[in-house]
């Protein structure tokens, strides 16, 4: 029942699997919510939560197996489950040959008309960044939504190709005033300034 078309039948049934055996269901849940793309992935986080442990233990063996297609799907549910994955494995997912996919479309929701979606993107994009991100973390810092431009001056101070001496260069070359005061509190919070 969990594999059929019905989503409503589907969901239901890994709803059962989750209650009568966790561990279990989170074998075999992991794999289908990182295939079935269709389902929300905060239907899939809701009921792998339910799974606690397990889910995240799965997750975290599935992940080095994805091919490029999946490894976006696998990291976003990793994320939402809160799940912290071993630097080795997270350093493989990096490296692999869905990065560049998983960094476009970081970098395409950087204007997405949601403020909330932008924030996230932001944050994510410090995590897993580069240098050339900077310009276009900076530009997010003349958002018109005030956690749009901390998220983003706080991504800059994660980026790690950034030292002190170019966030200082960054903050001095800003024309907006909101912009540069908005990056001179995150430095100051983080201890840069």
């Amino acid at each position: 029942m969990a594999e059929s078309p019905d989503d409503t039948v589907s969901l239901t049934a890994l709803w059962a699997l989750v209650r009568i055996d966790p561990q279990a269901a989170a074998d075999y849940m992991v794999p289908l919510f990182i295939a079935r793309e269709d389902w929300a992935l905060s239907l899939a986080a809701g009921i792998l939560q339910q799974a606690g442990e397990p889910a995240g233990a799965a997750l975290a063996r599935h992940l080095p197996q994805l091919d490029a297609a999946h490894l976006p799907r696998g990291l976003r549910i990793a994320e939402a489950l809160h799940v912290t994955l071993p630097a080795g494995l997270l350093a493989g997912a990096l490296r692999s040959e869905a990065m560049p996919v998983v960094i476009a479309e970081v970098r395409a929701l950087l204007a997405h008309e949601d403020w909330q979606v932008r924030v996230q993107a932001a944050r994510a994009l410090g995590r897993v960044g580069e240098r050339s991100d900077a310009a276009r973390l900076a530009a997010l810092l003349g958002d018109a939504q005030w956690w749009v431009r901390y998220r983003a001056a706080q991504a800059l101070l994660e980026l790690p190709a950034l030292s002190r001496a170019d966030l200082e260069a960054l903050r001095a070359s800003l024309t907006d005033r909101f912009a540069a005061d908005m990056l001179g509190q995150a430095m100051a919070e983080s201890g840069a300034a």
